[in-house]
């Protein structure tokens, strides 16, 4: 044991030692990069973060141990040896520091305190046992040029992509986040540093640490009166040696995964018959027509009191009705009759109504957005820094508001406005069908519900009902056809993100490194990046998403984006449920005009396409939960409403020229929304939805009987 040891710590050959040393406090952190860029290894190792710190502190005290007693065995006995070598241990600690951040990367307390330690503990470096004085000066400067380098590279190209600490300020949820460094942001700014400016920092960080790296080498020699090449023992060689052979691998993998990622590109396009390109998206979504920016300018000023940002509306006016195509249906809340009389007052004087009937009324113009080159990238669509990225939003609280005012038209037996308002609401689903496949689901979902209560209001006639019955049998015919377009745009997504990523990450508002200029320095990252890349595109050589087959293993952005992709089907599958309900219900109408009431059994009932069984059709009563609102009593808390109270309090938003149409706080109107069960006599027509446990997922169509 007693040899082992004296071997492991080169007693016999301190100045081997010492540069072993050396050597290995400088590869570590290459080799441990190495490791993080292997999703499998970066998942042991973030969900052991202790276990992990530990490791790596073990092997940075190794290497620091053999140095220190090497150097030791180096200086005369008669120093001070200390003050020789303690230099030595707080930049080895830095090291340990500094990895031991990269390990816990979601912390961001830990990551802020390493930049300026290796600052000032670097100075060890220039204090070299036996080094002359322009040789400490010259490893003083190579040291902290060295330290900014890679500080500027890890913060602004890698660090990114593991913290959340901050988002961009007015945009979507971004893929990579920044935090503006209090020393390195001007530091950057200060020297301009971005697109092929990388690639220079990058070049001048390694040389500088290859400088130090040989100058330290030069110092060894001579203090320990040996000859360079003796200093190099097999360890330190095959240590070099695992370095270069990491980065010969990594890069030829690198250049094959590139290329298979191309071929890959090149298969999809002939899969889809047109180039996975922004601007194909941008050429279908703006169909050949201009984009008029007033017209969305004005819709959006219109809709702004009308939507969840207002807390008044927070109760009334929910997202989820929008999101989730199931069991919503607002026409079949019960509320207080002077909460219900004070929200329909509110609603329907509002002088914005007016602007929104306007806006509708006709073909919906598509919004200035830049398909080209994104920077920013969210949903199904690719937003550069300029356009309207809410339009889908808004739109789809229109069409939320269109179906209040076709509640209160079918209140007032006013058929011919709930014409005017299923109109509108067409307008807003043509507009979708080029715009977005998932809002159009759920708009489409939701005209079903207005559509079942225009019968339900009796304003139905046969050609109507014809109509009716053409426009699902369309819609229904086209949705293979839309969601294979649905499939192509999120294929067009990821090659946008791909390629913004790699080439544009510093054009966006908090710039980051540009990736393609640093490729050739980490191999490694760009061999991971690329085989991930190309195991993504090969998802989208599919026709729906029910076939997409994601890479296993991965919780990063892109893999989350394609998961809730999935379960696009369970919401085709709902809407065709949904087509299928009402279909049903506008034959059993038709019989229902011919014989003077609905019948008991139809025949040939349509397959739920969630269970592969008939849909259940029934007449007479039957139990579903509906939202009940009332005005809530003191501290009563509300069970489905974020905002405990309906409060009218001005939020802003209103054009104060024209003052405030906001209650004041005297007439505020506290509303509590509870879930509960009613029984209901009518026409029912039923489908359990995805899960059959969760009574939340069903889907209700039926139209009320009289008592």
């Amino acid at each position: 044991m007693r040899q082992l040891f004296r071997k492991m710590f080169f007693c016999e050959a301190p100045a081997q030692g010492a540069l072993f040393g050396l050597t290995l406090l400088f590869s570590l952190p290459w080799i441990i990069f190495s490791l993080f860029c292997f999703s499998d290894i970066e998942d042991f190792l973030f969900d052991y973060p202790l276990v992990t710190l530990a490791l790596i502190a073990l092997a940075f005290l190794l290497p620091l141990a053999i140095r220190v007693k090497s150097l030791c065995s180096l200086i005369p006995k008669d120093s001070n040896v200390f003050s020789r070598i303690r230099y030595q241990i707080l930049v080895a600690a830095a090291f340990v520091l500094w990895v031991g951040g990269i390990a816990l990367l979601n912390i961001e307390l830990l990551w802020i305190p390493v930049f300026p330690l290796m600052m000032a503990l670097g100075i060890g470096f220039a204090i070299h046992p036996g080094a002359r004085l322009w040789e400490r000066c010259t490893l003083f400067i190579l040291w902290y040029v060295f330290v900014v380098g890679i500080m500027l590279v890890f913060a602004y190209s890698i660090l990114p992509f593991y913290v959340v600490i901050d988002k961009l300020s007015d945009g979507p949820y971004p893929l990579v986040q920044y935090h503006e460094f209090p020393v390195l942001t001007p530091l950057r700014e200060g020297l301009r540093i971005a697109g092929t400016g990388w690639s220079w920092v990058a070049f001048l960080t390694f040389l500088c640490l290859l400088l130090c790296y040989l100058l330290h080498v030069r110092i060894l020699a001579r203090i320990a009166k040996t000859p360079v090449r003796r200093l190099f023992c097999r360890s330190t060689v095959a240590v070099l040696a695992v370095c270069a052979a990491i980065y010969v691998v990594s890069f030829a993998f690198a250049l094959h995964e590139q290329r298979n990622y191309g071929r890959t590109i090149v298969s999809l396009e002939k899969h889809f018959g047109k180039p996975l390109s922004p601007e194909v998206l941008e050429k279908q979504y703006f169909g050949g027509a201009d984009a008029q920016p007033e017209f969305w300018e004005q819709l959006i000023d219109a809709a702004i009191p009308l939507t969840t940002y207002r807390k008044w509306n927070s109760c009334f006016i929910s997202d989820n009705y929008f999101y989730s195509p199931f069991n919503s249906d607002l026409f079949q809340e019960e509320w207080d009759a002077e909460l219900y009389g004070k929200w329909r007052e509110y609603l329907t004087n509002l002088p914005e109504i007016t602007t929104i009937n306007a806006s509708l009324a006709g073909d919906i113009p598509p919004s200035p957005r830049r398909y080209v080159r994104p920077h920013y990238v969210y949903g199904e669509h690719v937003y550069g820094s300029k356009g309207f990225k809410d339009d889908d939003a808004i739109l789809g609280n229109c069409v939320f508001i269109k179906l209040w005012l076709l509640r209160f038209a079918a209140e007032r037996h006013d058929i011919e406005s709930a014409k005017a308002i299923l109109a509108r609401i067409d307008n807003a689903c043509a507009f979708m069908r080029r715009d977005s496949f998932s809002k159009l689901l759920a708009m489409e979902t939701l005209r079903l519900k207005g559509v079942v209560r225009f019968m339900e209001a009796g304003f139905a006639d046969d050609s109507w009902l014809d109509e009716q019955t053409r426009r699902l049998d369309a819609l229904e015919s086209e949705i293979p056809a839309l969601e294979r377009e649905a499939v192509y745009s999120k294929a067009v997504l990821f090659a946008s993100r791909i390629h913004s990523l790699a080439h544009h990450l510093g054009d966006t508002e908090a710039k980051g490194a540009d990736l393609s200029k640093l490729r050739f320095f980490f191999p490694q990252a760009w061999w991971a990046g690329a085989n991930y890349a190309a195991a993504i595109a090969k998802t989208f050589q599919c026709e729906s998403f029910s076939q997409l087959n994601l890479p296993a293993g991965r919780s990063d952005a892109f893999n989350t984006d394609l998961r809730y992709s999935c379960h696009t089907v369970n919401i085709i599958n709902a809407l065709v449920a949904s087509i299928l309900c009402v279909r049903t219900l506008l034959a059993a109408e038709r019989i229902k005009r011919k014989t003077g009431t609905y019948p008991t059994q139809m025949e040939g009932m349509p397959l739920d396409p969630f269970t592969g069984k008939p849909l259940q059709y029934s007449v007479g009563r039957f139990e579903m939960k509906v939202n009940v609102l009332s005005i809530a009593k003191p501290k009563e808390e509300s069970e489905e409403c974020e905002d405990e109270s309906l409060d009218y309090d001005c939020q802003g938003g209103c054009d104060t020229s024209e003052g405030c149409r906001c209650p004041s706080s005297s007439e505020q109107l506290k509303a509590a929304v509870h879930l509960e069960p009613r029984s209901f006599n009518g026409v029912h027509l039923f489908s359990h939805g995805p899960d059959a446990d969760d009574e939340r997922d069903d889907i209700h169509f039926f139209i009320r009987l009289d008592e």
